[in-house]
């Protein structure tokens, strides 16, 4: 999800392919992100502004992954 957002892999929509990436991501591998629609936007966007590190974000997923 970090680096999909930060690393502008794509011309456009790269923080819409890190919010569908980032949950997709762990539900394949078998874990699950509880967090709402508002909580997922708000920390694409602040990882699309470095308003937020990777080592913040792993902080914050943390509890959040089940």
């Amino acid at each position: 999800m970090y680096a999909v957002a930060k690393a502008h892999a794509f011309v456009d929509g790269n923080k819409r392919a890190a919010a569908i990436l980032g949950p997709y991501f762990a539900y394949r591998n078998t874990f699950d992100i509880v967090m709402t629609e508002g909580e997922l936007a708000a920390v694409i966007l602040l990882i699309a502004r470095s308003d937020l590190t990777r080592d913040e974000l792993i902080t914050w997923l943390t509890p959040r992954v089940v």
